[in-house]
């Protein structure tokens, strides 16, 4: 426990006046013949003060023992109370230096942090154009940039109908597309959080997480993609699958179709519902790190 420098000052302010006291009744104390209030208060703090000017002087044995006594006490207090002092002046050099160290370091992270986002935008933006056509049937996608978290479920019945996008050679399957640029953000996800302090950052912390975890936990990419192959009687299953899409508005319940052809495809829409509320958030979270006034004066500096 460290003791403030007042506290000393206050002891050796009260040893001074109990001093004062104790020559002022001690029979035969000094010299003096007329030894005041005032002058023993005077005595006390030349003594305690080791000044010892001689003008009084103590005069019985056992008042000599107290004067012995007081100059040692004073010695002993000021000694703690210059090192309270500086422990004291220490500590707050040391805070502050701190404090500007930890700044310098969060405003490098955060500078750090935006010029990084301004690369993954571009990936994110990738990811939800693939999105769009995901959750878009091919007569409805065009002027979509956005994707919609409130998509029927027979809107991904065009998943295997080719993406029609000049990064996909216009003739990649949708769902192929898709997966591609899921890989993508996934993969920046994982480098910012392997590499970027996101303590200060929560929400994008855990959304980045919840958004890895559910993405790994819930990938049905190797079902539907045997789909494209496997069949029978003429027919593959990646139709029958189309099929059963367009039949059902609302995603059927999961429960009910357990090792069914349609099974993967319910999880697609489910996994796809959360990845774009969450993408959304995300992108709300990292717009609030691009509009910090610090992200700006250190790209001015």
């Amino acid at each position: 426990m460290k003791l403030r420098p007042s506290f000393f000052l206050a002891i050796y302010l009260f040893l001074i006046v109990a001093y004062a006291f104790a020559y002022r009744y001690i029979p035969d104390a000094t010299k003096e013949t007329d030894f005041t209030l005032l002058k023993s208060i005077y005595f006390s703090t030349v003594t305690i003060t080791t000044l010892g000017y001689g003008d009084i002087t103590p005069k019985s044995e056992l008042a000599m023992m107290i004067v012995a006594s007081e100059a040692i006490f004073g010695i002993v207090i000021i000694g703690l109370f210059l090192s309270s002092l500086w422990q004291s002046f220490a500590s707050r050099i040391e805070a502050q230096q701190e404090a500007s160290i930890t700044r310098r370091i969060q405003v490098k992270n955060l500078h750090s942090l935006a010029s990084f986002y301004k690369y993954l935008h571009v990936v994110i933006f990738d990811y939800e154009i693939a999105l769009v056509e995901l959750t878009t049937p091919m007569s409805k996608r065009q002027g979509k940039k956005k994707p919609n978290s409130e998509f029927l479920f027979s809107d991904l019945q065009d998943i295997y109908r080719p993406s029609l996008l000049t990064k996909s050679g216009f003739s990649k399957p949708v769902i192929h597309h898709y997966f591609e640029k899921l890989d993508a953000v996934l993969n920046e996800f994982k480098f910012l959080i392997a590499n970027f302090d996101l303590l200060e950052y929560p929400a994008i912390h855990q959304g980045v997480v919840d958004f890895l975890t559910i993405s790994k936990a819930q990938d049905v990419r190797e079902a539907l993609y045997s789909y494209e192959t496997m069949g029978g009687g003429g027919k593959l299953l990646k139709d029958t699958l189309e099929e059963l899409i367009k039949e059902h508005e609302q995603c059927p319940d999961g429960e009910a179709y357990q090792s069914n052809v349609i099974t993967p495809a319910i999880l697609l829409y489910r996994t796809v519902k959360f990845q774009i509320q969450q993408i959304l958030l995300l992108e709300e979270e990292f717009s609030k790190v691009m509009a910090n006034p610090a992200v700006h004066t250190d790209a001015a500096r």
